[in-house]
């Protein structure tokens, strides 16, 4: 493939600033992208290992928290590539090699999408099923959602290789926008709308459904459905808030700005409306926090437990209540 026909944002970028070693709009920029990172993979550490570590936060809907979590935590490592070709002045490397060092980040971003989907089939099935949701082995339930969302990932890193391959000329600066090339990439693009909008349908039906119960009856296991549940819609919300704000850069403001020839400017706008998009990637941790009093319980006590182990000693292993609907026999705060 000809780099400057098929790659007309890429080329022009490339031509600007490929004589220049230091590029201070690309230092400027990676430095604040990797710094969310930064933030970004201590959040979704934090809740990853606060999950493993609390006994009792050990619900469906916890661990698809943490699989979330984990999937934002491979992604985000790629922006730090970025950064270094800035800082040292290399600015662009082939697009092969960037594709090699960000294939886990490709990985960890595809699988993003299917998780928030899983996230909200699973608080469906828990408010229309929940005799099932209870029984159900938990295991293999998990695990069918771990390989649905892991087949996606493994779907996107096969395109975009292929793409690679047929692009051996190309330059990119290793932002991770600039992995995602080609037609491929652009029905992969189509497959996670259509998940993004899947996931706004399930939520939608799940809290009509809450509503429902929420006139009918007043159990404790309902109230603490509903907790969960508001707690989700801010997470998918602040998720996808993202997500839409750069699919409507995409759709609507960037081709204007191709049209008028202004490419260079168009790729900036890449990469300034991916700031709020990680910034949204890095919310679950934060949101859980002051949302939800059993999570915070957990947080607080594990930094407490830490600070112990460094300063003084042990300390007491944490017990937290599950988000996982229970019986209506004791009071549970979320």
């Amino acid at each position: 493939m000809d780099f400057s026909e098929d790659n007309p944002l890429e080329y022009a970028l490339y031509l600007q600033y490929k004589d220049e070693e230091l590029c201070w709009p690309f230092i400027g920029i990676a430095l604040i992208l990797s710094t969310i990172a930064f933030f970004g993979i201590v959040f979704n550490s934090t809740l990853i290992y606060v999950t493993i570590r609390a006994k009792n936060i050990n619900g469906t809907a916890n661990y698809l928290l943490a699989l979330n979590a984990m999937f934002e935590l491979m992604h985000q490592y790629v922006y730090f590539t970025f950064l270094y070709l800035s800082l040292t002045g290399q600015n662009f490397i082939d697009y092969k090699l960037a594709v090699k060092i960000g294939m886990l980040s490709i990985f960890g971003y595809s699988g993003v999408f299917p998780a928030m989907l899983c996230t909200g089939i699973d608080r469906l099935f828990c408010v229309i099923f929940p005799i099932f949701h209870r029984t159900v082995k938990k295991l293999a339930y998990l695990s069918g959602m771990c390989i649905a969302c892991a087949a996606f990932s493994v779907y996107s890193v096969i395109i975009i290789i292929i793409t690679a391959e047929s692009m051996p000329n190309m330059k990119t600066t290793g932002f991770k926008g600039d992995l995602y090339q080609g037609n491929l990439a652009n029905v992969r693009k189509n497959i996670i709308f259509l998940l993004i909008i899947s996931t706004i349908f399930v939520y939608f039906v799940t809290g009509i459904n809450i509503r429902k119960r929420k006139i009918q009856n007043v159990t404790i296991a309902d109230k603490i459905n509903r907790k969960i549940f508001y707690s989700l819609c801010l997470i998918i919300s602040v998720n996808i808030g993202g997500y839409f704000l750069m699919y409507f850069y995409g759709l609507f403001i960037m081709p204007s700005l191709v049209q008028q020839n202004s490419l260079i400017l168009a790729w900036f706008g890449v990469v300034l409306f991916a700031i709020p998009l990680n910034i949204s990637a890095i919310s679950i941790a934060p949101i859980l926090f002051m949302t939800s009093a059993l999570y915070r319980k957990a947080f607080q006590s594990e930094w407490k437990r830490l600070r112990t182990l460094v300063g003084l000693g042990s300390s007491n292993v944490i017990f937290v209540n599950s988000v996982h609907p229970v019986q209506p026999m004791k009071q549970i705060h979320i």
